[in-house]
């Protein structure tokens, strides 16, 4: 009681090796139990379980009920202290049948009540507590009915009963009177020293609580990441893979434009050998035909031959004027006119050209010089096609209606 650890290990020590000496097995089974509470005191709790199994065996073996009893109900008061609760409701079980005296049983309600108090069941720890102080009062247990009714007080002024509260500390006080000043006071010192340990143990289980909490939101804040991370990756796989599948497209487009440039250039160079030839070819005819007309002396066979001289030039001349059209005229089936065509299905061939020529900012006159139609032609034309596009009345040009398609 005095914290003299020390001294206490030599007198436990002595009173083991006298009934070593005896030969008297209860008398060593005291002693472990007095051993098992001094390494408890001193913190050594695994050697105090030990020895107070060690002193159970040994009661059992010598068949003292009383000390089994005794024994049982120590090790359920140390298994509370180390919170191995279901151990300690074992061991409280165990000595029940072995309650022979009302001592015993008051210690056995007295455990019970430490137990549901550290369990937080209030109401069976007050009923428990109860009969604690009933067991006590049947005998002179001053001591233990004092320090029940320090532990009442403090529970039922917890619960806020307060006439109960009154009533318990008045029995407190009759009790205290009977006991010396010191005695009074070394009671008083021990619940103080119970209630610095429950909270030194509250206060460590809350540390416990908070460890518990870090360690459960760092692993989420782990997983949480590793999630993240993991769709980021996926997202930016689906992007690279979109974007390769674009570039390939693209790559395709490109490569089909290019054969088809090529197929065109080769088209126009195909084109440009064959209006040589053709040129060449008319030129041979009308050089043959001019020397033939020399030589012959009938004058209307001479003017005839004239004439056809001029069809073969005229031949010539509009075969190069279609060359010059082609500059400007896009292919029919270009996306200009697919666009256009798809909108206006009802275009003429002579709209459609004309169109074309208009969408690449040619004037009337130009137009007229290409075509070798009139101005006034080319005038009647286009007031046609504003018709056909709903553009009379309006300030946009057909210009820049066709822009649209371009």
């Amino acid at each position: 009681m005095c914290h003299d650890y020390e001294g206490a290990d030599e007198w436990f020590r002595k009173y083991a090796r006298k009934a070593i000496e005896l030969e008297d097995s209860t008398r060593i089974a005291v002693a472990l139990g007095n051993l098992s509470a001094y390494s408890y005191a001193a913190g050594d709790s695994l050697r105090a379980v030990t020895l107070q199994k060690d002193a159970i065996d040994m009661s059992i073996a010598v068949s003292d009920t009383s000390l089994i009893a005794r024994n049982y109900l120590n090790m359920a008061a140390l298994s509370i202290n180390m919170e191995r609760y279901d151990d300690a409701r074992h061991y409280l079980s165990e000595a029940r049948p072995y309650l022979s005296d009302t001592e015993k049983e008051g210690h056995y309600y007295l455990n019970l009540y430490v137990l549901s108090r550290a369990e937080g069941d209030t109401d069976a720890a007050l009923s428990y507590l109860r009969m604690a102080i009933e067991s006590y009062g049947k005998g002179e247990f001053d001591r233990d009915l004092l320090d029940c009714y320090v532990r009442l007080v403090g529970i039922l002024d917890e619960e806020g009963k307060e006439s109960e509260r009154n009533e318990a500390a008045y029995e407190y006080f009759k009790i205290s009177e009977r006991l010396s000043a010191e005695d009074v006071s070394l009671r008083l010192f021990g619940y103080q020293n119970e209630i610095i340990k429950n909270k030194d143990i509250e206060k460590e289980m809350e540390k416990k609580a908070q460890r518990n909490y870090f360690i459960l939101t760092g692993a989420s804040l782990i997983i949480i990441l590793s999630l993240c991370a993991m769709l980021y990756a996926m997202k930016n796989a689906s992007a690279m893979r979109r974007k390769d599948n674009e570039l390939r497209r693209q790559q395709l487009i490109n490569e089909e434009i290019g054969n088809e440039v090529r197929s065109k250039n080769e088209v126009l160079e195909i084109k440009k050998v064959e209006q040589y030839k053709t040129e060449r070819l008319i030129d041979d005819i009308v050089s043959g035909l001019n020397s033939i007309r020399q030589d012959i002396k009938d004058a209307g066979a001479r003017e005839k031959l004239l004439h056809m001289i001029k069809d073969v030039g005229f031949s010539r001349e509009t075969h190069r004027i279609g060359d010059e059209l082609g500059k400007y005229v896009p292919v029919f089936n270009s996306e200009f006119f697919r666009k256009l065509l798809s909108d206006y299905p009802n275009l003429t061939n002579n709209e459609r050209r004309l169109c074309a020529l208009i969408s690449v900012n040619l004037s009337t006159k130009e137009i007229s010089e290409i075509t070798r139609q009139s101005i006034h032609s080319i005038n009647m034309a286009r007031s046609r096609l504003r018709n056909k596009f709903k553009l009379t009345g309006t300030t946009v040009s057909i210009q820049e209606f066709l822009s649209k398609y371009n």
